[in-house]
């Protein structure tokens, strides 16, 4: 075989041998282009519906299946809470994205608190995941003080754990009001029986000299004239001597 028969053929295996590595490498770089392009982002879907968190990931090409249902006290009803996997995970496309979706506030029946004391009521509604909300206060003749008249939300109602129960407490028996009298001038010895006859208390009673009154008259009182009283009020009074 001549020399320049050689040459030829060896010329021909280096032009097939690089037509091959061009080959590869060309097949390389694009299975890397098309790989690549098959590999996307996970999106936040954390507090979106399941309708709107199952479009956004059709536009990428990957699923959402709903793996669960969670009670959440801060998540609102039908968001979803937690993704698998997270936000920002590259996974490839037509992948499942699992996502747990809230199913709002856990729901608690309201116990009975009517004619509770109101001392007594933090260990029940701390059992059933409620809390204490507006007290408003009013005179009652069938409760005593303290205790619970009315409620709102009332007894037995289904509501949302962490709900505040709003509560009417007694303040006990309110007694009849009177306008204090003008004791000033009058004696001692007919306005006391009458005061104890009406059921009125008498308090400390002062003799004072002053000069130009007889014995007997009284020149100060307390409470003072035309004040708001209770029978329950002591009257005080401060006679001359």
């Amino acid at each position: 075989m001549g020399i320049l028969k050689v040459e030829k053929i060896v010329k021909l295996a280096i032009w097939f041998l690089s037509l091959i590595a061009l080959m590869l490498f060309t097949t390389l770089i694009t299975m890397k282009i098309i790989l690549k392009e098959d590999v996307v982002r996970v999106p936040d879907l954390k507090g979106k519906s399941v309708d709107e968190a199952r479009e956004e990931l059709a536009n990428i090409g990957l699923y959402l299946v709903q793996k669960a249902t969670k009670f959440s006290m801060n998540v609102p009803f039908g968001k979803i809470m937690e993704q698998e996997p997270e936000p920002g995970s590259k996974i490839k496309r037509n992948k499942e994205v699992k996502v747990i979706v809230s199913a709002g506030r856990e729901r608690v029946k309201v116990p009975n608190l009517i004619g509770k004391d109101l001392m007594e009521i933090k260990e029940i509604l701390k059992k059933s995941n409620l809390r204490r909300g507006l007290i408003v206060q009013t005179h009652s003749p069938k409760f005593s003080a303290g205790r619970i008249i009315a409620q709102s939300p009332e007894p037995g109602l289904e509501v949302e754990s962490g709900s505040r129960i709003s509560l009417l407490v007694s303040q006990g028996y309110e007694e009849e009001k009177y306008i204090m009298p003008d004791l000033i001038g009058k004696k001692l010895e007919t306005t006391i029986p009458l005061l104890q006859k009406l059921g009125f208390k008498i308090g400390i009673i002062r003799y004072t000299y002053y000069p130009g009154l007889e014995p007997g008259i009284i020149i100060k009182q307390l409470p003072l004239s035309g004040y708001r009283v209770y029978k329950s009020n002591l009257i005080s009074l401060e006679v001359s001597k």
